[in-house]
């Protein structure tokens, strides 16, 4: 699941893509525009257009993309070990977040307004 949709760049909040990553690389963090066969190839699954209404969409740390890998767990590019967290909704006294661990498994959690969203 890559940040924005058809190769824009950008925040959570453009969109986003989930799509087969057979490049190892998170298609290098930028949403496929396309399908691209081979061995090294992208099939896209879904694209999502930006969010309307009451819901932002945030993230803890830099990284513009998550990847799990074949045996379900969460890691980087370079297949490291790695927690993320995702801000879907914030309003004056709490945040709701979306937390995805290094097993896979995925959470939502509250925080109040202005305290980051747990990664773990």
């Amino acid at each position: 699941v890559t940040v924005a949709a058809n190769t824009t760049a950008g925040a959570w909040t453009n969109g986003w893509t989930v799509f087969v990553d057979r490049t190892g690389t998170a298609n290098v963090g930028v949403a496929p525009a396309a399908d691209v066969a081979g061995v090294n190839g992208v099939t896209r699954v879904e694209v999502v257009a930006a969010p309307t209404g009451p819901i932002s969409v945030a993230q803890t740390g830099s990284l513009d993309y998550f990847t799990y890998n074949g045996v379900g767990r969460l890691i980087t590019t370079t297949g490291a070990a790695a927690n993320r967290a995702f801000l879907f909704f914030a309003d004056a006294s709490e945040r709701y977040c979306l937390v995805l661990s290094v097993t896979g498994r995925v959470r939502n959690t509250r925080v109040a307004s202005g305290t980051p969203c747990p990664t773990d």
